[in-house]
């Protein structure tokens, strides 16, 4: 099944993140943001780090991470942990940690030393890229798995030491290397100046192995080289030539992009799997050397194919075609083939203009990304479109997709500046996530009653949406769908919708009025932050859970009707509405968490049952002075409010005035 957006699994996490905590929740540990692992072994993993308050202000901060938080253990460092933590100098990772995750140290340009525990296994894809004030590091010989290059963009590291060395890895002579499969990992940058002859043991090139060694002008590669990654040589701008030998089968998807200066590319007969187009942003490349006996790719009409599957695979980016017809018998517009094309030094001239003939059937992935196209026919044949296939296609002005097109991968027309015009396929199922997000001129879409789905964040930020009707049919809505729809009006939702996600209408700030749907259980968080034009909103009758920031900073609204099914009104769920002048709390409610009504300036009275058990700090903060307080004799809200210093304003349901205590609280 293709992957539009949503998996059942995911739909079903949404649906108990509503009504529940979900089982992946973070918790805080000081400055440490963590998430367990195993509750029976206490064991958890960073997720994010906040930099102390002790700490602001210093250019160079020297880390030790602890072993211990509380009562759990640290054993993982995770993705994106500390991520752009600039000013950190030196950093310790304790004992007992056994991974460090994807670009978990990346950006950080001020370490200088960090120090990896004996007890670590597994070290991420990118882990430390970007630390450009790294020149050495150790790794510890226990080490089984390494990721894609660590130490990308680590313009001065020039020494990774195998402590006690390893069965597994080597580095010699500037270069990380996986024994095995004589995969190098991580080219160190300036290790062989500007001409650099691989040595024979060799046989992959691992992913972004050389990223931006802009030195290299050369590089000679070895007899026994098979396979060449992803983005190997990625924006390696001063190579000029590239020979691959005839061993090499694989050549991957932006293996050499961005190589701007490259101006020859010869290709042997041995090369068969092309799965993408190695070549993306090459704008000097002007021949690629290929014999016309090869069995697997050719070049006609000017562009590169597979010519046993008929896909395209690379259009040049040297060409400046005001118009290109794509050779008929073309199946498929391969991964990434028009990416970062029809760019040209005059950026006045006409944009690009691509004809598709009736026999194509797919466009891969990011096909034609970034591209400077104006036009495109999509003929009735294609099936599938893949994911960001026209995302950043800033002059694309309308678009006619086929009845055959039954979804919409994630991010297909993502950031189309200009896009104003959109006919969807008659017999759409599903929308991904970010389809048509940032698509800023978008004023209207017209939903097919056949839509079931629409993934996160679809139409997020199209400023000129004005209205939209989701069908009834829709019975899966991803968060953010109309986040930052700053001039959406009217909206219409399924009468199926069991929860309204987080962020739904977030800053739609000319929303005014909204019928929710008598179905509705809960409303997640931020679902209509910022709505600054919405006065009155009716809560259905089955709605047992309003979630933090719901409705905060909806500064007009006056109306607040609550179900007598709620049970739980979140953390800031009606921060700052400014024109709320009453509030009853309906009985059942029994929680009420931090903020929920802070800076409700014009707040005067408040109704609150005995049903409530639990409120949290602050949660009247910065009201009118003279709020009315009315709670049932001896409730907990009762208490709370002598505790909280509403003792002055406070009134029985029956109208009597409480008794001051002594251990009342103050103003």
């Amino acid at each position: 099944m293709r992957k539009y957006w949503f998996t059942a699994i995911a739909v079903l996490l949404v649906l108990m993140a509503a009504v529940s905590i979900s089982a992946a929740e973070t918790k805080t540990r000081g400055p440490y943001e963590i998430e367990v692992l195993d509750e029976d072994a206490n064991t958890v993993r960073i997720v994010g780090y906040i930099l102390p308050r002790k700490d602001i202000g210093k250019t160079e901060i020297e880390l030790e991470i602890p072993s211990e938080l509380g009562e759990y253990t640290v054993t993982e460092i995770g993705e994106n942990a500390f991520i752009k933590q600039q000013r950190l100098f030196r950093v310790v990772i304790p004992e007992g940690v056994t991974a460090i995750g994807n670009k978990a140290f990346s950006s950080c340009d001020g370490i200088v030393n960090i120090k990896l525990p004996s007890t670590l296994v597994s070290i991420g894809d990118k882990a430390f890229s970007n630390c450009k004030s790294l020149k050495k590091i150790k790794i510890p010989g226990t080490i089984q798995q390494i990721g894609d290059n660590p130490f990308a963009l680590c313009d001065n590291l020039s020494e990774v030491v195998l402590d006690g060395g390893s069965d597994l890895f080597d580095f010699h002579d500037g270069m990380l290397i996986e024994k095995e499969s004589g995969k190098l990992i991580a080219y160190m940058h300036d290790s062989h100046g500007a001409v650099f002859e691989m040595p024979e043991e060799i046989r992959i090139i691992g992913k972004s192995a050389f990223w931006e060694c802009k030195e290299l002008e050369s590089v000679i590669l070895p007899d026994r080289l098979e396979k060449i990654e992803e983005s190997a040589f990625n924006s390696c701008t001063g190579i000029l030539k590239m020979d691959l030998p005839e061993s090499v089968r694989v050549l991957e998807n932006k293996a050499f992009a961005d190589c701007t200066s490259l101006t020859e590319f010869n290709i042997p007969d041995s090369l068969t799997d092309v799965p993408g187009n190695p070549f993306v942003g090459c704008k000097n490349l002007r021949e690629l050397q290929l014999s016309d006996s090869h069995p697997t790719l050719m070049i006609r009409e000017g562009v590169l194919m597979n010519r046993q599957t008929q896909t395209l695979l690379c259009y040049p980016c040297v060409r400046e075609d005001m118009e290109f017809r794509v050779p008929e018998g073309t199946l498929e517009i391969g991964r990434s083939a028009f990416e970062s094309t029809g760019k040209r030094a005059d950026e006045t001239s006409e944009k690009m203009r691509v004809i598709l003939p009736e026999s194509v059937t797919k466009i891969g992935d990011s096909a034609f990304n970034d591209c400077h196209l104006k036009e495109i026919n999509l003929p009735e044949g294609i099936r599938e479109i893949g994911e960001k296939a026209f995302e950043f296609c800033l002059f694309l002005e309308k678009i006619s997709l086929p009845d055959s097109i039954t979804g919409i991968s994630n991010g297909t027309f993502k950031d189309c500046d200009m896009l104003s015009e959109v006919r969807l396929p008659a017999m759409l199922e599903q929308i991904g996530d970010n389809a048509f997000a940032d698509c800023r001129r978008l004023e209207e879409i017209r939903l097919p009653e056949t839509l079931t789905g629409i993934g996160s964040g679809a139409f997020a930020n199209c400023e000129g949406l004005v209205r939209v009707n989701i069908p009834d049919s829709v019975t899966e809505l991803g968060p953010k769908v109309f986040n930052g729809c700053t001039m959406l009006q009217e909206v219409h939702l399924p009468d199926s919708l069991r929860v309204l996600p987080s962020g739904t209408f977030r800053v739609c700030r000319s929303l005014k009025t909204l019928t929710l749907p008598e179905t509705l259980l809960a409303i997640s968080d931020n679902a209509f932050y910022g709505c600054r034009e919405l006065e009155s909103l009716e809560i259905p009758p089955h709605v047992t859970r309003i979630s933090d920031y719901a409705f905060a900073k909806c500064s007009l609204l006056k109306e607040l009707v609550l179900p007598s099914s709620l049970r739980t009104i979140g953390e800031s769920t009606f921060a700052e509405c400014e024109s709320l002048e009453g509030v009853a709390i309906p009985n059942g409610v029994t929680t009420i968490w931090h903020y929920a009504f802070t800076e409700c300036v014009n707040l005067k009275s408040v109704v609150i049952p005995e049903t409530v058990t639990r409120m949290g700090e602050m949660v009247f903060f910065h009201c009118d002075l003279d709020l009315n307080f009315w709670v049932e004799k001896d409730s907990y809200a009762e208490e709370w409010g002598r505790q909280n210093g509403y003792i002055e304003t406070m009134r029985y349901m029956d109208g009597s005035v409480p008794e001051r205590r002594s251990t009342d609280g103050g103003d």
